[in-house]
């Protein structure tokens, strides 16, 4: 006899009401519970991906990548002004600052034009599918997908060379089976340790784009040898922070390969 599972609730409603508070409000809480609910969608997407074809589910997570795509970019914003402010009476980390608010203020435009009748409407449709198609399926093909999903994770963290592209795919395959777990009422939310990789990954990587995307700025904006010289004295803690993660990351993955071959 096939074992149904506990489905949970369309997330339509939800995404719908953050998307007009996002709007109305641009508060940070709202633009996370907003990227929250909609990566437990691209979850499900993972899920339902094994049994379609890829034009039918491109058509489908269309629309949802684009409001997730808008969203990140405000939240990514969000992450770097955190993380410079301290640093605001620097000329080029002050510049840098106005354009992130700026892009910010581009972003929630551009979620606002999301919620006009048409891209709304498709967003509607999609998140329905996907609902419609993941309250069919049985906790043992749960299972396996959770299996499989696991076996790549073992794979990726058994391997010898990392590069940037394996570490977030880690992080992605942790938290696909964390929120899947956790939607369709799974008492466990992963293995052992995967949590606190997941999130040493996710600090590191948002260091690393802030490094990334300063370096553009200043390269492109014109500033002299001796302005971009001073900005050091802010490198040098971040470049540190990196290294500390990035040493936290590989503490973690050797303590996961010797749970994996125990």
């Amino acid at each position: 006899m096939v074992q149904k599972i506990k489905t949970y609730k369309n997330p339509w409603s939800k995404i719908r009401n953050l998307m007009e508070s996002a709007v109305e409000t641009g508060k940070a809480e709202n633009i996370h519970d907003l990227r929250i609910e909609l990566k437990k969608t691209n979850a499900s997407m993972a899920l339902i991906s094994n049994d379609s074809s890829k034009s039918k589910i491109k058509r489908i997570v269309r629309p949802i990548r684009k409001i997730f795509k808008i969203a990140g970019q405000w939240w990514s914003c969000q992450i770097e002004e955190e993380k410079l402010k301290k640093y605001r009476k620097h000329t080029i980390v002050a510049d840098y600052l106005i354009a992130l608010n700026q892009k910010k203020d581009q972003s929630i435009s551009a979620l606002r034009s999301c919620l006009d009748h048409k891209p709304i409407k498709d967003l509607k449709r999609s998140i329905s599918k996907i609902n419609l198609r993941t309250s069919s399926y049985s906790k043992n093909k749960l299972n396996k997908f959770f299996n499989r999903l696991q076996d790549d994770i073992h794979s990726f963290l058994l391997t010898e060379e990392w590069t940037d592209q394996k570490l977030h795919q880690i992080r992605r395959y942790i938290k696909q089976i964390r929120y899947l777990k956790k939607q369709f009422h799974f008492r466990s939310g992963g293995g052992k340790g995967w949590k606190s990789l997941e999130n040493c990954i996710g600090d590191w990587h948002d260091l690393v784009t802030l490094v990334h995307h300063l370096k553009k700025f200043y390269r492109s904006g014109g500033y002299s040898k001796d302005q971009i010289l001073s900005l050091k004295k802010i490198k040098v803690p971040i470049q540190k922070s990196i290294s500390e993660y990035r040493h936290k990351i590989l503490t973690a993955i050797e303590n996961q390969k010797k749970l994996i071959e125990f």
